[in-house]
Formats: C-alpha cells, sequence, structure tokens
C-alpha cells in the first residue's frame, strides 16, 4: 500500500490527530479493510481481453474485478460510522435498494473508491467515494461514503484473513 503521511514539525497537527485516534477508539468500530486489485492476474474464468475487463460481476474467483481472489487483505482499523441514507428504486429488474454512510477514520493508507470494509457485524461496506482531509500538508483523516452490499453479493463468500490492528 502507498504511505501518504508526510513529516511535519508541527506539533498541533499531531495533537489533533492524537484527539481524532481518541475518538475513534472510542465510538469507532473495528473493521478489516480490502483493498481492490487494478492489477495482477488475470481472472482465467471471466476476463474479458476485448474490453480489457470482468464479464461476469459475481464470478467467485475475482468477484467481479478481472484479478484472481480481487481483493489484498491490509489490516484491521477503526472507523467510525456515520449518518446512513437510504432509499428504494425502481428498475426494469425490480426494487433496488441504494444506501449510503458517511465513514471517517485515519490510517496510513490511502482508502479509494471500490475498497470494501467488513464489520464486526458481518456485513459488508463497499467505498464511493473518499477524501482526506489536510492542511499544510499534513493528513488528518479520511473521510468517505460507503454502501452496504446486498446479502447475495459474491464477495460474501470470499475467504477472509485475520488482520492485525494497524494502531
Amino acid at each position: 500500500p502507498v504511505q501518504y503521511q508526510p513529516t511535519t514539525q508541527n506539533k498541533w497537527f499531531k495533537k489533533i490527530n492524537e484527539r481524532n485516534l481518541w475518538l475513534l477508539k472510542n465510538t469507532g468500530v473495528i473493521c478489516d479493510l480490502y483493498t481492490r486489485k487494478w492489477e495482477g492476474e488475470h481472472c482465467p474464468d471471466c476476463y474479458d481481453e476485448l474490453r480489457g475487463r470482468a464479464s461476469n460481476s459475481m464470478c467467485p474467483k475475482c468477484f467481479g474485478t478481472g484479478f484472481v481472489n480481487g481483493y489484498e487483505p491490509q489490516f484491521a482499523l477503526y472507523v467510525r460510522l456515520g449518518n446512513s441514507e437510504s432509499t428504494v428504486s425502481q428498475n426494469v429488474e425490480g426494487l433496488e435498494n441504494q444506501n449510503s454512510i458517511s465513514c471517517w477514520t485515519i490510517t496510513p493508507t490511502r482508502i479509494r473508491n471500490f475498497d470494501m470494509l467488513f464489520t464486526p457485524d458481518g456485513s459488508i461496506l463497499e467505498v464511493t467515494s473518499s477524501y482526506i482531509n489536510s492542511a499544510d500538508n499534513y493528513n488528518f483523516h479520511q473521510e468517505f461514503k460507503a454502501r452496504y452490499l446486498e446479502p447475495n453479493d459474491a464477495r460474501y463468500n470470499m475467504r477472509r484473513a485475520t488482520l492485525k490492528l494497524c494502531y
């Protein structure tokens, strides 16, 4: 993973992050971070050479990424789950539940779109957008929006690893 935290001599910025970490440890939940693969060995079952992507979003080998195993386990981290928004819409296949939850965390690894977080209750959050709060080239915390995956999603069958807490 890419480390993005620059060094700084500003003691107040470090103090802010210490307080943010205290908040996370007292009000957040421990989630497992899995980052989506963007390169590597192509999936032998569903990778489409012509289009350059997976042809099956429910593939049990790549989980729709086009690369074998699909996601790379990183570490466990504290995440503060915020307000969630849920709507139901009608499409040609029937009703679709669309949900979004605001979250934030502190981590030296940038969380990107399509990365996944496994929550303690067994549900999976997929990151849909992310933003890093920073000042004077010092990164404080990452805010991101995520959505809960549907219970029939193939990623619930993914083999999980035991991950260490990153703090």
